[in-house]
């Protein structure tokens, strides 16, 4: 009895402790798992931070996308896909050149993931290529001009820590994160509208020295006008005060759109559907408004460029900057491609436009270095000739030919109102936004594109045939 005692008491000892080492279990258990959701409370609110906008929190309704492709995280959750892909599917998720969040290893595998990265990087080096013959005496770009395309170097500086920030600290792609978003893309606005503001005061300067030069490009001719009767501004204050009026009318055309009564109009009398979440705000969509409006304009101006001939009495035009506004195309067709992914809401069904923007630009930079190459070579020819073997810098004689004010604030009203027909008009037409397809984008991106671009050198071809007219008539 003694030993079935002691037997009975220690079964129940074990029994006792077996107990209250599986509640401590429990108990771990569940601290482990409020720590887990505490985790993932803190990362919704990071992701909700990253919807800073210019509009009320009731307009924001559609979850965020996720950072990387659904077929690449699931093949990496469920383990159908290798180690190595799926370490190569975190690298791209943090790649700051990857906009599309690995897009293009959702599309065409691990073979080429992270291609738009290799592009956008490769694109480097022709473009300092195009800006080191842009720079030479013998090409004659204008000071402006020079520094624009230079200023496009911070722009891209810019947006590497950009979008570092957007995927390790909100989790998203940089278009989703709208302040970061807005924020470098100005730095690509201020650029093109100092490329094209050089050029647009060479033309002015050559205008007013021949006074039957070509029409400009911003504002109406008026022949009747004394040309002193309007102030013109330096390419900084003109900046300065497009950026001023552009600004806050965007913010405030935001806040209109989005108010009470405008959104119970757009709903009940429009049948607009609800904005959503990762939707582009009012400044940031004036953003790209005003930096494609200005390439488009500065190929004008180039092609017009080319047509001017300096102050030297024998001088001769420099024809080869027109290669220069055909090699400036496909970063026209970039330029749709953003915005035409930015209208869909950047959606991950068309993701292809990523690679697609990567390697238009890849083009557009190697195309404007052999156009550089181009013209630093004509022009060298020109001066020598001119001069009898001699360079020398071209320069144009005249008084300023800055900017009118009402020409920037036309320009100025102009991005506003754009803006709010990129913001206001997917809503309205919500059937084919809402339901993107490479159909529909690849017409926005090549329609506006191939018109613009059949415009300006039909206009060049009728231009040139004119003058060779008139120059045997007279």
């Amino acid at each position: 009895w003694a030993v079935a005692g002691s037997g009975a008491a220690s079964l129940r000892g074990w029994a006792s402790g077996s107990r209250a080492e599986s509640r401590s279990a429990r108990s771990r258990r569940a601290s482990a798992a409020a720590q887990r959701a505490r985790t993932v409370d803190v990362e919704t609110a990071v992701m909700a931070r990253s919807r800073l906008r210019c509009r009320p929190r009731s307009a924001r309704l559609r979850a965020p996308p996720r950072a990387l492709p659904s077929e690449a995280l699931d093949a990496a959750v469920t383990g159908s896909a290798s180690l190595g892909t799926a370490l190569r599917v975190a690298d791209v998720s943090v790649d700051a050149w990857s906009v599309g969040g690995g897009s293009a290893l959702a599309l065409f595998g691990e073979r080429f993931a992270g291609i738009e990265t290799k592009l956008f990087q490769a694109g480097l080096l022709p473009y300092l290529v195009y800006l080191y013959f842009l720079g030479k005496k013998e090409t004659a770009t204008p000071r402006a001009s020079l520094f624009g395309a230079r200023f496009l170097l911070l722009f891209v500086a810019a947006t590497i820590p950009a979008g570092i920030v957007a995927k390790t600290s909100y989790g998203d792609i940089l278009a989703n994160v709208d302040v970061l978003h807005g924020s470098s893309e100005t730095l690509l606005s201020v650029s093109n509208f100092l490329f094209a503001f050089g050029f647009h005061e060479a033309l002015e300067k050559s205008r007013k020295k021949n006074k039957n030069g070509d029409d400009d490009v911003f504002e109406a001719p008026s022949p009747e006008t004394p040309e002193t009767s309007e102030t013109r501004l330096s390419p900084t204050t003109a900046l300065l005060l497009l950026a001023a009026l552009a600004g806050f009318g965007s913010y405030g055309a935001g806040h209109l759109i989005h108010s009470e009564p405008a959104m119970r109009f757009l709903t009940e009398q429009m049948h607009a559907r609800a904005e959503p979440q990762n939707a582009l705000s009012t400044p940031t969509w004036a953003v790209h408004v005003s930096s494609v409006t200005e390439w488009a304009l500065a190929m004008r101006l180039v092609l017009q460029y080319a047509r001017v001939e300096d102050s030297s009495p024998d001088a001769k035009a420099n024809e080869n900057w027109r290669f220069l506004t055909l090699a400036m195309t496909p970063f026209l067709a970039s330029g749709f491609a953003a915005c035409t992914f930015h209208a869909f809401y950047n959606p991950p069904s068309i993701n292809a436009l990523v690679p697609l923007q990567a390697l238009l630009t890849f083009l557009g930079n190697a195309g404007c270095a052999v156009a550089a190459f181009a013209v630093y070579r004509n022009g060298t020819t020109l001066m020598e000739q001119e001069n009898d073997g001699e360079v020398t810098e071209k320069t144009f004689v005249g008084e300023g030919g800055g900017m009118a004010v009402s020409s920037v604030v036309t320009f100025a009203s102009f991005i506003v109102l754009s803006s709010t027909a990129c913001v206001v008009t997917p809503l309205i037409f919500g059937d084919f936004f809402f339901e993107p397809s490479y159909d529909k984008a690849l017409a926005m991106i090549a329609a506006p594109t191939l018109l613009w671009a059949a415009f300006l050198f039909v206009t060049d071809v009728n231009v040139r045939s004119d003058t060779k007219t008139s120059s045997k008539t007279s």
